[in-house]
C-alpha cells in the first residue's frame, strides 16, 4: 500500500494540516509513479468473466479496468449416434455407442477391439470412451416356448424363457453373423418340461461350459443362464447335468 502526504484529514487518515511543501509534492508524485511502473511490469490479468445471458457471448474485464470482448463462443460439437457398439469397427470423436443399458461417447478415434472395455485406451494414456448415462435395466420379460426347438432372436435378449414341451426342447445359439446379440446379453432358461433342455451351437459359436458338466438341464425345474461375453462367445452357468441324458 502506498503512503502519500495529504494537507487535510479524511478517509486517508490525518493530514498535515498545513500547505504541502515542494518535497511533499515531489514525494507524492514519485510514490504514485513507482506504483504505476510496478503495475505495468506485472502485466494485465483477468479480473472478471462475463457471459451475456441473451447473446451467449463472453467478455473479460481486465485488471487495468478495460474490457476485452465480447466474443462468440464456438458451438459444441454435435454427437453422432452409431447405435449398438460393434467390434472391429472404426469410431471417431463424438460418436455415441450403446452397450447394454449404458451410453458411451467416443473421445478418441480408434478401431474397436473384439470385446468392449469401458476403460480401454490407446496405449498412450488416451481413454477411448466416456460414460454418458447408465440406465437401470428393465425387469426381464417372461416368455414361454412350447416347441421342441428354439433359436433365440434379438427380441429374446434379456428374457426369462420357460420351456414347457413335454418332450423337452433343443436350444440353438445362432452365430453373430445371423443374430448380432450385443455383449452383455443374458438369456435365462427354465426347464418346465417332462424331459430336459439341451443347448447346442455350431461354428463359429463357442459356449463355455463349466468343467465336469454338459449343456443340458440337470432336472425338471432347473434354471440355466447364458451370457454373451464377446462375438460368438457365451458363458453358460446354472443347474447343469453332469452327463448327457
Amino acid at each position: 500500500m502506498i503512503t502519500l502526504v495529504y494537507r487535510n484529514s479524511g478517509p486517508w487518515g490525518t493530514g498535515k494540516l498545513s500547505n504541502l511543501s515542494a518535497s511533499d509534492f515531489d514525494n507524492n508524485n514519485w510514490t504514485i509513479s513507482q506504483a504505476i511502473a510496478a503495475k505495468q511490469a506485472q502485466g494485465v490479468g483477468i479480473a472478471e468473466i462475463y457471459v451475456d445471458p441473451i447473446t451467449g457471448k463472453i467478455s473479460f474485464q481486465l485488471t487495468d479496468h478495460t474490457w476485452w470482448g465480447p466474443f462468440a463462443l464456438p458451438p459444441a460439437p454435435a454427437w453422432n449416434p452409431r447405435g449398438t457398439w460393434v467390434p472391429n469397427t472404426s469410431y471417431s470423436d463424438n460418436d455415441t455407442v450403446g452397450v447394454g443399458a449404458a451410453l458411451y461417447l467416443v473421445i478418441w478415434p480408434h478401431v474397436s477391439a473384439t470385446t468392449f472395455d469401458p476403460n480401454a485406451n490407446d496405449g498412450a494414456g488416451h481413454n477411448l470412451y466416456q460414460l454418458i448415462m447408465q440406465a437401470t435395466p428393465p425387469a426381464p420379460v417372461v416368455q414361454t416356448r412350447t416347441g421342441a426347438a428354439w433359436t433365440p432372436q434379438l427380441s429374446d435378449a434379456n428374457t426369462y424363457t420357460r420351456f414347457t414341451n413335454a418332450g423337452g426342447c433343443g436350444v440353438t445359439i445362432p452365430a453373430h453373423s445371423s443374430v448380432a446379440f450385443p455383449v452383455g446379453t443374458v438369456l435365462t432358461l427354465r426347464d418346465a418340461t417332462s424331459s430336459f433342455v439341451h443347448i447346442g451351437w455350431g461354428g463359429p459359436v463357442v459356449v463355455n461350459v463349466p468343467q465336469g458338466f454338459v449343456p443340458d438341464s440337470a432336472y425338471h425345474g432347473a434354471t440355466m443362464m447364458l451370457v454373451n461375453v464377446g462375438t460368438d462367445l457365451w458363458d453358460l452357468s446354472g443347474n447343469l447335468a453332469t452327463s448327457s441324458p
